[in-house]
């Protein structure tokens, strides 16, 4: 196992989940070394397989709620790709991530 390398940049981004119980993704940065991610307007659901947040009743569904006002962080990472995907009960919904590689 090596050291983690430090950070050479940081993105923003604010996805609005504009229509209830639909898929919306987002990529992270390539070699994502930390991302946090806040639910600004409504609780969202977010998974990390595809087709696995926008119907709950699925048995494929395996997602974490995020509530409003809160924030989902992970740190000390490496990964080299990665998208994560978000659903919400909510229309408008707005999530914003940052991460840095």
């Amino acid at each position: 196992m090596g050291y983690l390398r430090p950070s050479t940049a940081v993105t923003l981004d604010n996805l609005t989940l504009t229509t209830v119980n639909t898929e919306y993704e987002q990529a992270l940065r390539a070699d994502c070394k930390a991302f946090r991610i806040f639910s600004r307007t409504a609780d969202v659901r977010m998974g990390i397989v595809t087709g696995s947040v926008a119907n709950t009743a699925a048995s494929t569904a395996e997602y974490l709620t995020i509530q409003t006002n809160t924030t989902y962080q992970q740190d000390n990472l490496y990964i080299p790709s990665m998208t994560l995907y978000f659903a919400s009960g909510t229309a408008n919904a707005i999530v914003e991530t940052i991460h840095w590689g």
